[in-house]
């Protein structure tokens, strides 16, 4: 079985690129015959210390190039002879789609950002991941039928890419803090933690804010904490390739999300065994086991995060009570067992395939 896995780019570390990449080098580590295309960058140090084949290929299609960009994915297609093209962003899978009819590939795609509009082509794929059930919901709504959806949580136990860039810098961060980590976007939610931060007021004038990442939206929320009065108090750390070494040492871990299909780092968080507190909404409630293992409150509820705050670090057994909390059934969520469920999607792509094969013969 040949398989293709496709991406915009592994320019860095991030949510997309860590799960593709943790894919590939597992099924590369398992003996499968597996590909990454994209146009490159930082991870393929990751590719290539677990000896998984890169080529580059520049998935960006416009009226311009889009000759070009069709003329390389036939080369790809040739140079790779995929059973299987899985698709994790959109440009791959339209020009994966585009050209299937003239292939013998089946089309997985991996749907990782429900909340983007034009995510809806992907329910032309032969088989859909679903990172979440919230995300399966979202897909039917779409009109996705229900026997080409797939449910396959994220999980990043012993994640390649994670390993990979574990840092041994020793650092130590102001106690006690709040730490939040994602993409600088309006989405994540990052001025909801600002807010909920600067309205303890004086109740706990020691708290520190670390926020860890960097996007379009930073000059937004750098404007937000410029009018609080703790200001002094808000760390802006920008991006960094191992937010685990901010985990080790959050005493509150928060994602306030306005839409999450999953949120990756709520699983980074628990194996960290942060106490957690993060919006309820879209797959975060599915990684929090409903409440089982963090706090879950009302997205865009400022006073309602800001009390959930204020009881965690007013009570230090209710603390330690969900560090604890954070870490139950987390052996769970190992990138194995996502693996795995992604080769049985394979196999049975395959075995339709050959069924369909006999009887045509």
């Amino acid at each position: 079985m040949n398989i293709l896995h496709l991406l915009n780019s592994l320019s860095k570390p991030n949510g997309i690129a860590n799960v593709a990449v943790d894919i590939s080098t597992y099924q590369k580590e398992m003996g499968m015959n597996v590909f990454i295309g994209s146009s490159g960058g930082e991870l393929l140090d990751v590719l290539n210390a677990h000896e998984t084949p890169h080529i580059y290929f520049n998935q960006y299609a416009t009226i311009q190039n889009l000759s070009t960009v069709i003329f390389k994915f036939i080369k790809v297609i040739n140079n790779t002879k995929p059973d299987i093209i899985h698709c994790h962003m959109i440009s791959g899978f339209l020009i994966a789609k585009a050209l299937q009819p003239f292939f013998s590939y089946s089309i997985v795609a991996h749907l990782h950002n429900p909340h983007e509009n034009k995510s809806k082509t992907l329910k032309y794929a032969d088989i859909i991941i679903a990172i979440s059930d919230n995300v399966k919901d979202q897909l039917l709504d779409w009109g996705c039928s229900t026997k080409k959806i797939r449910t396959v949580l994220n999980r990043t136990l012993n994640s390649n890419t994670r390993k990979f860039y574990a840092s041994t810098a020793s650092f130590s961060l102001r106690h006690p803090n709040v730490v939040t980590v994602g993409g600088l976007y309006k989405r994540k939610g990052i001025d909801i933690v600002i807010n909920a931060f600067s309205s303890l007021g004086e109740k706990h004038s020691d708290l520190h804010l670390y926020i860890v990442g960097e996007g379009p939206d930073r000059v937004t929320f750098e404007t937000i904490a410029k009018q609080s009065r703790a200001l002094d108090r808000i760390h802006f750390i920008g991006y960094c390739s191992d937010p685990s070494k901010y985990l080790k040492q959050a005493d509150i871990f928060c994602l306030a999300s306005r839409a999450e299909g999953y949120g990756l780092v709520i699983n980074e968080a628990r194996e960290e065994g942060c106490a957690i507190v993060a919006s309820n909404v879209g797959g975060i409630p599915e990684a929090l086991a409903n409440g089982e293992h963090g706090v879950l409150f009302e997205s865009e509820n400022v006073d309602e995060l800001a009390r959930h705050f204020d009881a965690l670090l007013s009570d230090e057994k209710l603390m330690n009570d969900y560090k604890a909390k954070a870490l139950n059934n987390i052996e769970l969520f190992s990138v194995s067992d996502m693996v795995e469920q992604v080769n049985e999607i394979y196999l049975e792509l395959l075995t339709k395939k050959s069924i369909k094969n006999i009887l045509k013969d």
